[in-house]
């Protein structure tokens, strides 16, 4: 009994002086395209580079997030037309994309 005691305030002493989380630092606060890289490992050819994203909710599946950067394949189709068109994006604005 008294080992299963001393067991006891030995593990509450370890656990009080090990937290389970840091101490948030703005300091040390990844931006959005930081934290972007981090997860995706994809290369910005220069800073604060535009991206196109575009989100989908298909019949069979959960919701999907594709990102597309200038230089990349896109693939679609328009609605009522029976096309699909894949082409390469030229370039990005805030409200346009050209192929």
């Amino acid at each position: 009994m008294k080992g299963l005691l001393l067991f006891l305030v030995a593990a509450l002493g370890l656990i009080h002086r090990s937290p389970a989380q840091d101490h948030y630092d703005p300091t040390r606060a990844l931006s959005s395209e930081e934290l972007f890289l981090k997860q995706n490992s994809r290369v910005f050819t220069r800073p604060g580079q535009k991206y196109l994203i575009l989100d989908s909710t298909p019949l069979f599946g959960g919701f999907h997030r594709q990102r597309y950067f200038p230089g990349d394949n896109i693939r679609f189709r328009l609605k009522g037309d029976r096309t699909k068109y894949s082409e390469t994006i030229g370039d990005i604005t805030d409200s346009t994309f050209t192929i």
